[in-house]
């Protein structure tokens, strides 16, 4: 199991400086929609926070469960 898991963080590693696919400046969360697990009845939070000019998503989860899809073509 040690292997695997090795060889699966080397092939993370080896992509991580591919092209990017998609960037998204976190302005707004306008173009996200929630995402909502029927059994769950508790959502997380999202905010847009930044740090040194870069923006990005906060996800605050307190015994709760959700997510975010963005649909676009690429």
């Amino acid at each position: 199991m040690r292997h695997i898991l090795l060889l699966l963080f080397v092939f993370a590693a080896q992509t991580t400086y591919a092209a990017t696919l998609f960037r998204e400046d976190f302005n707004d969360l306008e173009s996200w929609e929630p995402l909502h697990f029927e059994k769950i009845k508790r959502h997380s939070t999202y905010t847009i926070e930044s740090n040194g000019g870069e923006k990005y998503v906060v996800a605050k989860s307190q015994a709760s469960a959700s997510g975010m899809v963005y649909k676009a073509e690429f």
